[in-house]
């Protein structure tokens, strides 16, 4: 008699009907009308800071973009000294190995080097592809084996570069550097012999493609060679010294 009278409080409580939900109705008032949304006015997008770095579609050059190309894992190679001995070469350990050279304490390329190059990405713009920036001189040595021992790569004030989708027109690239200078009364003069164009900044050489090549420069294509000749900020001729070359980096 328990058990049928607990069935039959366990079936009356599944079937009570739920009781209905409370809540205020809905009214609307007579003055009340849709809202019309205007098309909101066209605001073009401020720049993001990054963005701001940018000439044209591509990054700018820094000295970042000098940086020794050096690499520990490759193969020593052989060669002769000036006496014909031969003696074995290895490469150094680039940016993992050794810095810029430095001037007043500080990591150094000569500017005018990456105005040049800047000017040239923006005017063309293109990318400019830097083949050779500095060099130390373990990486110079085992980079170019022919007599270039005192190159200013060693001291910052060289760069070897292409225009990328420009690589079979480095003459035009060259004409930017010249039509750079022509409203600069002390610069704007330039001496042409053969491949190569010299005012009192800079040098500029052509290398064609079927010139024998350092090892930087393993590319199919012309390059051109930019040396600083003159420091406008200091005043004096840039010269290579086995000083400025030797010890003037940091290593690590």
């Amino acid at each position: 008699m328990r058990t049928n009278l607990i069935i039959l409080l366990i079936l009356s409580a599944c079937n009570q009907t739920p009781s209905q939900p409370r809540g205020t109705p809905i009214s609307r008032q007579t003055a009340e009308y849709q809202l019309t949304l205007e098309n909101p006015p066209h605001r073009t997008r401020a720049h993001y800071p990054w963005e701001e770095r940018y000439l044209n579609s591509y990054p700018p050059i820094t000295k970042e973009y000098f940086r020794c190309k050096g690499n520990s894992r490759h193969p020593i190679e052989t060669a002769r000294n000036g006496r014909g001995d031969p003696i074995c070469l290895a490469d150094c350990a680039g940016i993992d190995g050794h810095s810029l050279p430095l001037c007043n304490d500080k990591e150094f390329v000569y500017p005018i080097l990456i105005t040049l190059l800047n000017h040239l990405q923006k005017t063309h713009n293109t990318r400019v592809i830097i083949t050779c920036g500095h060099r130390c001189p373990a990486h110079n040595s085992y980079s170019d084996r022919e007599n270039n021992a005192t190159s200013k790569h060693q001291i910052a004030a060289e760069v070897d570069f292409y225009l990328q989708n420009q690589e079979e027109n480095p003459r035009q690239a060259i004409q930017t550097i010249l039509d750079f200078y022509k409203d600069d009364p002390a610069y704007s003069t330039f001496t042409q012999n053969g491949n190569s164009w010299t005012n009192k900044e800079i040098q500029i050489r052509l290398h064609p493609k079927d010139e024998p090549r350092d090892l930087d420069n393993q590319h199919p294509h012309p390059y051109i060679t930019i040396e600083v000749r003159y420091d406008r900020e200091k005043k004096q001729r840039v010269h290579y010294t086995w000083q400025r070359a030797h010890n003037g980096y940091m290593r690590w």
